[in-house]
């Protein structure tokens, strides 16, 4: 997870345009996707009418960073706290667990033998 003091000289440009357009973001500690990108898109509405000063990317680096679950994002603000190294790591455990209890699981319907002695048949020594 990205920390404000961590983000590069973009990434922070980024970060202090969100709050200057609304001050919320100085302290918010998560943003859902849809929140960012209607956000952006005011922001870059501001960026078409000339000032340079609204001039930032997407970012996507925060969507690849911060997730938090599908559509949260740990938002790094100036003054926000961030999540701790337990949260952060129950966070990457029940994303684990949700995978593991979404997966099927993979069964070939022939016995170890079985396929031993197809691998043996087509010239395969194991």
């Amino acid at each position: 997870m990205l920390k404000y003091s961590d983000l590069s000289k973009g990434q922070r440009k980024c970060i202090d345009t969100f709050v200057a357009h609304d001050a919320k973001f100085a302290t918010a500690d998560t943003i859902t996707s849809k929140h960012m990108y209607n956000t952006w898109k005011e922001i870059f509405k501001k960026r078409v009418a000339g000032s340079a000063d609204w001039n930032i990317g997407y970012p996507h680096w925060l969507s690849k960073n911060n997730q938090i679950e599908r559509g949260l994002l740990a938002f790094p603000g100036p003054r926000s706290v961030e999540l701790s190294k337990d949260a952060v790591d129950s966070l990457e455990k029940s994303k684990l667990q949700k995978i593991i209890n979404t997966s099927k699981e993979d069964t070939l319907g022939i016995s170890d033998d079985e396929f031993l002695a197809e691998l043996k048949a087509n010239g395969i020594e194991v």
